[in-house]
C-alpha cells in the first residue's frame, strides 16, 4: 500500500468509480493469464525486513524520520509507527550461493540503518514483538504522520463503529482497547516472497497454506506483550484483532476478518483471491489516480487499483502482482514469520520455506480428497499458541511438530533447494540451523519465555524486558543463531548492573497487580482484606474503576465503629490522593512519601491507575 498515493472516499460516486477501476484491473489480469503474458519462472525470491528502533535503555524510540533522513537509501521506508522502519531487500534468482548473498545483503542493510541510528544513540533491533513496548507507546502521537496511515486508521475505526479491542489468553491474559489501529504497530515481521508459475497457482498456494503451521512453529519469536506471557507467536492473534472490523451484533452470520487464513482450499485460479476481496471487504481508501483501461496493448498494466485493495486486506499468505521491465509476474508473500532473532535465523527460515515451496510432494496434488482445509488452519493456530511444542494433523495422522519438521519436512526442503541449484554447503548450513533449533526445542519464543520467568524471580517486568532486549542485541550483533544463545546470567545483572538496566524510574519497580476496593464496601470487609494480605493500605475506586481515595491501616486503627463495621469506607478514606506517574524517578517517589509521611503511592498514567509503589519497594533496590 505504501507504493500508492491515496485519498479518502468522500462520496458514493467516488466509491463506485473506484470499484469500476478494480473490476477493470481484474479483467486485465485475467486477460494476461489467458494470453500467457505472466512470467512462468518460479525461482525469484525477495524479503521485507521490518525493524524496531530502541534507545540505549531498550525502549522504543520514535525517531524513524530522523533515521530515514540520514540513511537516504531507497531500500528503506517508514512503517505505521515512528519506532519502526522497513528495509526492502533486492529480489534474487535462486542459484548456488543465493542464500549467502541474501544473508550478506540483509546484514549490510542492517549496518546501514545502524550507522544512522548511532548518531541518535539508538539501536536497530529484530524481534516479532518488542518486549519493552507499553500501552502508552500506542498513543496517536506515535503514529507515522503519513496520510495513508491516518486514512486507513480512521476508515477501519468507522467500519468497526467502536474501539479496537484485544483479548489474548495464554499463561497470562491481556484485555485492552484503543481508538486507532496502532495495536498493529506492535507487530514486526520478516516477510518472504517467492515468484510462482501462474499455471499451477492453485496447488502452489494451497501447499503454501498447508506448510504454514510447521514453518510458523519453527520460527516463533513473540511470546511477550505489555509484560504478559501469552501465545508463542502473539502477532497472529494481535494482528487479527487489531484490524478486526466485524460487527458482532449478528453472531449467527459468518464474517471473514480482514486478517485471515482463509475459509477453504483455493479453486479457480489466482484471480479468485482478488474477487473474494472485492466481494467481502468494503473499500477503505482509493488511489489519487486510476489508470485508463485503454492502454497501449504492448504495455503491461500496473493494476494499481486492485493492488491497493489487496494492500488493505491481510491474508497470511497473499497473492502479489508486479511488473519489471514490462514483464508481469505473480508472487506469494508469506506474512506470518516474525522478525529476528538474528539475520542468520531469518535466512534459515527463508531457506526452509522456499525449500518446502519448491519441494511440494506429489501426493499433495490430490489434496482435496485427503486433507480437510481445517487441518491446515488448525495447525497454524496451534503453532501460534504453542510453537514447537504443538501437535499437528498431517495427512490424516497426529504428529509432534518437532518430529514432523526434523524427520519429514527438512529432507523435503533440502530436495526442493537442491532442485533450484542451491549448493550443498548452503543447504546444510541453513537447514542445519532449523534442525538444531527444533531438536533442541530452543526457538526465539522458548528462549524469551524461559529467561523471562527466571528474571521475574528478581525483577519487575519493566527491568526484565530491558534485560531481554539488551541480551538479544548482543547476540544479534554477533549474528548467532538463537539455538546457540545461553541463558541470561542473572548474577551478572544482580551484582553488577549496567547503567541502562538499573531500576531508576517508578515503572521499574511498581506492582501492577493492585488490590482495590469499591468505595461503597464496608469497613469490616476492608479490615479483613488488609489483615488477610498484610496490607497497610487499600486503593479505593468507584463503580467505573476511577481512583477516588486511599484507605490506610492508620485510619482503621483510629476507627470506632458505631454500626459493627458496616459503614462504607467512602466516609472514612482519604480523598485528597497523592499519586505519581510511571516515568518519574525513584528519588522523587521517595521524596514525595517522606514529605507527606505516607508509605505508598498509587501510580497513574493518563489518569488511569496502572500500579502502586511502596517505600519497601524503593528500599529493596536502594
Amino acid at each position: 500500500m505504501g507504493d500508492f498515493q491515496v485519498k479518502a472516499i468522500k462520496s458514493p460516486e467516488d466509491r463506485n468509480r473506484y470499484y469500476q477501476a478494480i473490476i477493470s484491473d481484474i479483467h486485465q489480469f485475467e486477460q494476461l493469464l489467458a494470453e500467457g503474458r505472466i512470467e512462468k519462472a518460479q525461482n525469484v525470491i525477495g524479503v521485507e525486513q521490518e525493524i524496531c528502533i530502541v534507545d540505549v535503555n531498550g525502549r522504543p524510540n520514535p525517531i524513524a524520520f530522523d533515521i530515514l533522513r540520514d540513511i537516504e537509501d531507497p531500500h528503506f521506508t517508514n512503517e505505521l509507527a515512528l519506532f519502526n522502519v522497513e528495509a526492502n531487500g533486492d529480489p534474487m534468482r535462486l542459484g548456488p550461493d543465493t542464500l549467502q548473498k541474501m544473508e550478506k545483503h540483509l546484514l549490510d542493510l542492517m549496518q546501514t540503518g545502524q550507522n544512522a541510528a548511532n548518531a541518535h544513540d539508538s539501536h536497530l533491533f529484530l524481534t516479532g514483538v518488542l518486549p519493552t513496548l507499553k500501552y502508552k507507546h500506542l498513543d496517536f502521537s506515535w503514529m507515522t504522520p503519513e496520510k495513508r496511515y491516518q486514512i486507513l486508521s480512521n476508515e477501519l475505526l468507522r467500519l468497526r463503529g467502536r474501539e479496537f479491542q484485544i483479548h489474548i489468553e495464554g499463561v497470562d491474559e491481556l484485555y485492552a482497547k484503543l481508538n486507532s489501529v496502532l495495536f498493529e504497530a506492535c507487530n514486526t515481521s520478516f516477510q518472504t516472497h517467492l515468484q510462482v508459475n501462474p499455471d499451477t497457482f492453485d496447488e502452489t498456494y494451497n501447499w503454501c497454506q498447508m506448510i504454514s503451521g510447521p514453518v510458523l512453529a519453527a520460527s516463533t519469536n513473540s511470546p511477550l506483550l505489555f509484560g504478559r506471557e501469552l501465545w508463542h507467536e502473539n502477532r497472529i492473534a494481535l494482528f487479527k484483532q487489531s484490524l478486526d472490523t466485524r460487527n458482532y451484533r449478528h453472531p449467527v452470520r459468518k464474517f471473514l476478518p480482514r486478517v485471515s487464513f482463509g475459509l477453504n482450499w483455493l479453486k479457480g485460479g489466482s484471480s479468485t483471491l482478488w474477487k473474494n476481496l472485492v466481494a467481502r471487504f468494503p473499500l477503505l481508501l482509493m488511489g489519487e489516480e486510476t489508470e485508463s483501461v485503454h492502454e497501449d496493448p504492448d504495455q503491461v498494466p500496473n493494476l494499481s487499483s486492485i493492488r491497493l485493495l489487496n494492500g488493505t486486506t491481510y491474508t497470511w499468505n497473499r497473492l502479489c502482482y508486479g511488473v519489471h521491465e514490462n514483464q508481469a509476474h505473480i508472487r506469494i508473500e508469506c506474512r506470518y514469520i516474525p522478525a529476528g532473532p538474528t539475520v542468520i535465523d531469518e535466512v534459515a527460515i527463508l531457506a526452509f520455506w522456499v525449500g518446502l515451496m519448491q519441494g511440494m510432494p506429489e501426493e499433495f496434488r490430490d489434496y482435496e480428497k485427503k486433507i480437510p482445509f481445517k487441518d491446515a488452519k488448525g495447525n497454524f493456530i496451534r503453532a501460534a499458541r504453542t510453537g514447537i511444542r504443538s501437535h499437528f494433523n498431517w495427512f490424516g495422522r497426529s504428529v509432534q511438530a518437532s518430529d514432523l519438521i526434523e524427520q519429514e519436512l527438512i529432507p523435503l526442503a533440502a530436495s526442493g533447494l537442491a532442485s533450484q541449484g542451491i549448493s550443498d554447503h548452503d543447504i546444510q548450513l541453513y537447514l542445519g540451523i532449523i534442525n538444531d533449533r527444533v531438536t533442541s526445542g530452543k526457538t526465539g519464543s522458548e528462549w524469551l519465555i524461559q529467561n523471562y520467568r527466571r528474571l521475574r524471580t528478581r525483577y519487575k517486568p519493566s527491568v526484565c524486558n530491558r534485560i531481554l532486549v539488551n541480551e538479544s542485541l548482543l547476540y544479534q550483533k554477533e549474528n548467532k543463531p538463537v539455538h546457540t544463545w545461553e541463558d541470561v546470567k542473572i548474577s551478572r545483572y544482580y551484582e553488577q548492573l549496567p547503567f541502562s538496566i538499573i531500576p531508576s524510574i517508578v515503572e521499574d519497580i511498581m506492582n501492577s497487580d493492585v488490590f482495590t476496593i469499591n468505595e461503597h464496601a464496608s469497613v469490616e470487609l476492608a479490615r479483613h482484606i488488609m489483615m488477610w494480605n498484610n496490607f497497610h493500605h487499600l486503593v479505593v475506586e468507584d463503580d467505573e474503576k476511577n481512583l477516588t481515595g486511599v484507605f490506610s491501616a492508620k485510619q482503621l486503627e483510629d476507627y470506632v465503629s458505631p454500626a459493627g463495621g458496616q459503614e462504607q469506607i467512602k466516609k472514612l478514606m482519604t480523598k485528597s490522593i497523592i499519586t505519581i506517574e510511571p516515568h518519574e524517578p525513584l528519588n522523587k517517589a521517595r521524596k514525595v512519601m517522606d514529605q507527606n509521611e505516607i508509605r505508598s503511592l498509587p501510580v497513574l498514567e493518563n489518569g488511569i491507575l496502572v500500579g502502586i509503589i511502596t517505600d519497601s519497594d524503593i528500599d529493596a533496590v536502594s
